[in-house]
């Protein structure tokens, strides 16, 4: 299972992974969350807690950061991918 990130436009990051239950149940520990239904994407507060709780909640999936999130933040290392294209789910 993998995983997307990517930051929006309101200081946010948008989630995006195809649905699971037990992921599900993960992100809605990130203190915050909401689920953009019209986006089929979770939004979470772009703040150091939240990308560190993401990196603890999500270790064994693949992470995936949009690159221009990657180059402008620091906490995205080397755990994680740099990727252009963000997946869109039905």
């Amino acid at each position: 299972m993998s995983i997307w990130v990517s930051r929006n436009d309101e200081g946010s990051l948008y989630v995006r992974f195809k649905y699971d239950e037990q992921m599900v149940m993960k992100i809605r520990e990130i203190p915050g969350r909401k689920w953009i239904r019209d986006k089929k994407v979770w939004m979470i507060p772009f703040t150091i807690e939240s990308i560190q709780q993401l990196h603890t909640l999500f270790e064994g999936p693949k992470i995936y950061v949009d690159s221009m999130l990657m180059e402008e933040c620091s906490l995205f290392t080397n755990e994680v991918h740099m990727q252009d294209h963000i997946p869109i789910y039905s």
